[in-house]
């Protein structure tokens, strides 16, 4: 057995034939209560992610109905040891003493289930059509680690295991694969549930749980063609407070003089230094030399080097939760109907009623990462796709009642969305993010009706995109205002709000234009350099 391993933790020419058939070894005599468990869970994982190893069909099947046997005995086994930990009525001294600790007793089995449930992430990631066999088991011995009652380091590698086997192949394509399809709304509810428990206490902890179950989420509803409208409340409820996600080791940064967030925005994440750099050199060579010694190499990648070095500075970056929280909920705005989602958008999207600070575009405008900002973007436009029939009676015009009316209340949120949409792209200084702010006002004038609404709201939204239409600017902008200029021609507007793309002055009926254009400078992107 011993021998095995060292076959399979060599870190020197690969030879398949070799490295298969002590692997076949190692998985008849590694029982679920051999010392030697850990051991194969970690070299598996190396063999998969590290060396690449190729499986066939029927090796693929025994590696994963091991892994599968090894995850099942763990579970029980944390269960056991958990229940007996449990509060209990008041033992003898002699029963007490002879009692093992209990962070003694839950290690071996919860490092065995991590390891395994690790192991599985490395083996099905990309092979989901060629593992269907065990697909279902799969699932059923992964969700009972998801559940609240389960430590927190279990539940992050059950959400590792299940964003691997959903991940979609790097060719882009969604393999038909049914079993995947049939478990996706028992995995998006345990998902979703495990969100919203109670995370860790532990800043660099809470940033590795939070980022290992959004990416779960954002791979298993890219996954679904439609959410179910019973799970859209718990999902926007966890989304909401991950998009606007801190934690106690951010300093607050404001991106603007204005900063409405306070103490909720984060902090931008800390550039590569040198030191970083050292620091990822210095754990290669220590692996190295593992693997030189025959000891087991646990693979790692810069992210896990960045979440462990953020936790060193006591300073972890939460970017990345924020921007996987934005990513999920623009999918399952995108994936859940249209009616559902409408009953959200005081929530999600700017209104009169609620301080800005609370909405996506905050967000937008605020956020100090380009990314962030850009993925803010990209959730707004899935909340305006496909709502021309809801925003229809928007209706902004004074209308002398003494109460306020739907239409009334409909188009304030109008109003809104025209004056912080169009803020959002004159404050943006990055190219890309402006991009992703121009499509959510070409979503924005494609759904909107202007017929009951006060004239000058495509006017001014010209006069912010004609400095983009520039020959200096960069072509993708240039493309993305061209868009908007025709989503204004598109739109059922007034005659006077299109006559002002020919430069003709037209007076507007409302108090004030919904946002100025700056005057310092004509582009607020400055162009790329000739080459």
């Amino acid at each position: 057995m011993e021998a095995a391993l060292r076959t399979l933790e060599a870190d020197g020419q690969l030879n398949e034939k070799d490295v298969h058939a002590a692997l076949t070894k190692c998985l008849s005599l590694a029982s679920p209560g051999s010392p030697f468990v850990i051991r194969l869970c970690k070299a598996i994982q190396y063999l998969s992610l590290q060396r690449q190893l190729p499986y066939t069909n029927n090796q693929l099947d025994a590696v994963l109905q091991y892994l599968i046997s090894i995850i099942n005995a763990s579970v029980v086994a944390v269960r056991r040891i958990a229940g007996a930990q449990a509060p209990t009525p008041p033992a003898t001294a002699a029963a007490a003493a002879a009692r093992p600790p209990a962070a003694a007793t839950m290690n071996e089995p919860l490092e065995t289930l991590e390891a395994a449930l690790r192991a599985v992430g490395a083996v099905v990631y990309e092979q989901a059509a060629r593992c269907r066999k065990c697909i279902t088991p799969l699932i059923e011995a992964s969700l009972p680690c998801l559940v609240v009652a389960m430590p927190p380091e279990a539940r992050r590698a059950a959400a590792g295991a299940i964003s691997s086997l959903y991940v979609l192949p790097s060719t882009g394509k969604k393999d038909k694969v049914p079993e995947l399809d049939t478990a996706l709304p028992r995995v998006l509810e345990a998902l979703v549930a495990s969100l919203r428990a109670d995370p860790p206490r532990d800043p660099a902890a809470l940033v590795k749980h939070a980022t290992s179950l959004l990416k779960a989420l954002l791979h298993v509803a890219g996954r679904s063609n439609t959410i179910d409208d019973a799970l859209v409340p718990e999902a926007l409820a966890a989304l909401k407070f991950f998009s606007f996600f801190k934690t106690l080791g951010d300093a607050p940064r404001s991106r603007t003089a204005y900063d409405p967030l306070g103490s909720l925005l984060p902090a931008a994440p800390q550039p590569f230094t040198p030191r970083v750099a050292k620091q990822r050199q210095i754990r290669r060579q220590r692996q190295d030399q593992r693997a030189r010694d025959g000891l087991p190499v646990p693979p790692s990648s810069d992210s896990e080097v960045s979440d462990l070095e953020s936790s060193r500075n006591k300073t972890p970056s939460t970017w990345r939760v924020r921007l996987l929280a934005l990513q999920c909920l623009q999918i399952i705005a995108k994936r859940s109907s249209r009616r559902s989602i409408v009953g959200y958008w005081q929530s999600f999207l700017a209104d009169e009623t609620q301080p800005e600070s609370s909405t996506l575009f905050s967000a937008c405008l605020h956020d100090p990462s380009p990314q962030v900002r850009a993925a803010a973007a990209d959730a707004i436009t899935s909340f305006l796709e496909g709502s021309k029939q809801f925003l229809a009676p928007a209706d902004d015009r004074p209308s002398g009642i003494a109460f306020t009316s739907f239409a009334s209340s409909l188009g304030a949120l109008v109003a809104s969305l025209h004056r912080h949409t169009t803020a959002a792209v004159t404050a943006e200084t990055d190219g890309p993010a402006a991009i992703r702010h121009m499509k959510t006002l070409s979503a924005l004038i494609s759904n909107c009706s202007y017929e009951r609404l006060l004239p000058g709201y495509l006017r001014d939204i010209i006069q912010i995109i004609r400095p983009f239409l520039d020959d200096s600017v960069d072509t993708d902008l240039r493309v993305a205002a061209m868009a908007v200029v025709a989503s204004v021609f598109g739109a059922q507007s007034r005659a006077e709000d299109a006559s002002a793309i020919f430069g003709r002055s037209v007076p507007s009926d409302r108090a004030t234009p919904v946002v100025t254009p700056p005057a310092a400078s004509a582009t607020p992107i400055p162009a790329p350099a000739p080459a």
